[in-house]
């Protein structure tokens, strides 16, 4: 076993403790174990690489998580346990928060906290711009939680309107269906207005998150 080699527990960040008898490494803080063979699988980066792209996020985050072991300001590795908390690919995909949860929302800023904690110095704007991704992306989610009842309100009412103006042209229940879809306008327009703003700003933060990280892996290839 590599006893000479410094291992770090992703779970709680103390010293992992080798056990050669079984061939594993024991975190005596918080009881984990983890298999020599899988700490020090010189593959692990490309493991993680290929699950990512399968979309097998639980995975991919083992791997991730093996190389942090060993490395723990490895920036791939912070920046895959982040996808993988999101259940992303890559940033690039993310163009909306569809069926992004509180839950998964949690998940990623933990994993973002973490990267902080342990990123070298120069790679902390890049997981600095991550949180404020995460930061509007929560604000867009809460436009169309706000959005989506009122849209679907709106076409019930175009429909009702539809059918009354088949029975009556002119008349107080035609009037009444026509003041309420205006009630709902008013009420939809600055919410769509400023979940473009928002979206706006998703895709600037998005382009100094996708360029830093485009900068930093190429070197890591050469």
């Amino acid at each position: 076993m590599e006893e000479e080699i410094k291992v770090i527990c992703t779970q709680c960040g103390a010293m992992l403790v080798p056990d050669r008898e079984n061939m594993i490494y024991r975190c005596m803080h918080c009881g984990v174990a983890f298999g020599s063979s899988i700490i020090f699988d010189k593959n692990a980066i490309t493991k993680a690489r290929k699950a990512l792209d399968y979309c097998e996020f639980n995975e991919a985050d083992v791997w991730y998580r093996c190389v942090l072991m060993l490395c723990p300001g490895d920036f791939e590795a912070l920046r895959g346990r982040i996808l993988c908390a999101g259940k992303w690919r890559s940033f690039i995909e993310i163009d909306e928060p569809f069926g992004l949860t509180a839950a998964r929302i949690k998940n990623v800023r933990e994993s973002i906290n973490d990267a902080l904690a342990h990123a070298e110095e120069e790679d902390k704007v890049y997981f600095e711009s991550c949180n404020k991704l995460v930061d509007i992306l929560e604000h867009i989610l809460e436009k169309e939680l706000k959005i989506r009842p009122l849209s679907e309100k709106k076409a019930k009412l175009e429909a009702e309107l539809l059918l009354t103006s088949q029975l009556e042209s002119d008349g107080i229940g035609y009037s009444t269906v026509q003041s309420s879809i205006a009630g709902v306008r008013s009420q939809l327009a600055p919410l769509v207005n400023e979940k473009k703003d928002l979206i706006t700003q998703f895709v600037n933060e998005r382009k100094s998150v996708l360029y830093f990280e485009g900068s930093k892996l190429k070197l890591k290839d050469k």
